[in-house]
Formats: C-alpha cells, sequence, structure tokens
C-alpha cells in the first residue's frame, strides 16, 4: 500500500513540474519576452521573464496581483527597470486596472494561440487575477 501511495504521489509532483515547464516553454517560444527588474518585500531584487504589449506610446505587462508587494510598491517608487530586445531602461510604472480588457485583446493579438492556450491551462480563461501594469519609458 504504501509502495501505491508514493508512486501516486511521484506521480502527481512530475505532472506538476512537467506543467510548470510547459506553460515556461510555451511563454517562451511565443514572441517576445522581456525581463523585469523588481523588488520583493525582504528587499531583494529579482528579475522575472514576462510578455509586453504596446499601444501608442505606453507599453503593459501583467505579473502579479493587486496584493503583490512589487505592485503595491509603484504608488511610492513608480519606477522599473526593464530589458527589452537587449536594452535596459527605466520606465514610469503604474498599476492600471481599467485597461485590463485592452491588455489581453493585446496580448491575444500579438501572442495569439499561445496566449490563449496559456490562459486556458492556467485556469484563466474566464478570470484573471493579475494587474496590468502601465509602462511609460523614462526620458533620460
Amino acid at each position: 500500500m504504501m509502495r501505491l501511495i508514493i508512486k501516486i504521489v511521484l506521480g502527481i509532483v512530475i505532472l506538476l513540474a512537467t506543467f510548470f515547464v510547459s506553460m515556461l516553454g510555451l511563454s517562451e517560444i511565443a514572441g517576445e519576452v522581456v525581463t523585469l527588474t523588481k523588488s520583493s518585500e525582504g528587499g531583494e531584487i529579482r528579475t522575472v521573464r514576462l510578455w509586453i504589449v504596446d499601444d501608442g506610446s505606453s507599453s503593459w505587462v501583467e505579473h502579479g496581483d493587486s496584493s503583490s508587494f512589487w505592485i503595491k510598491q509603484l504608488v511610492e517608487n513608480p519606477e522599473l527597470k526593464l530589458e527589452r530586445d537587449g536594452v535596459t531602461n527605466i520606465y514610469h510604472a503604474r498599476a492600471d486596472l481599467e485597461s485590463h480588457a485592452l491588455v489581453h485583446r493585446l496580448l491575444n493579438e500579438k501572442y495569439g494561440v499561445i496566449d490563449s492556450i496559456i490562459r486556458m491551462l492556467s485556469g484563466e480563461a474566464d478570470r484573471c487575477p493579475g494587474v496590468p501594469v502601465r509602462l511609460t519609458l523614462k526620458e533620460h
């Protein structure tokens, strides 16, 4: 009986690992991926690779939810560092919940079927907890 339980647990772990690796792989091959530098609640500097969309002079990323530390920090410190096409720039950033539908439309237009697959697999096809963050390139 113990051997069966171990096999089931191991199978679940392998399935979860495969799922997350697949999601990461899909997001990387879909198109443009940028690197965002953000701070954590503990003060560490972290980077995350994510998709970006543009409309006019603004760009948007969507990562985290309204309780995410880095989203909350945008009120006090709206500057973010983002590497795009091998160039690192500083952007003025702000949470932009009103643009949620626009951002998802732009993501779907830019990343196509991969966007739809990732949203479906992540359970976010009908409801998305993400916070769109509007980025405006800061003049030097």
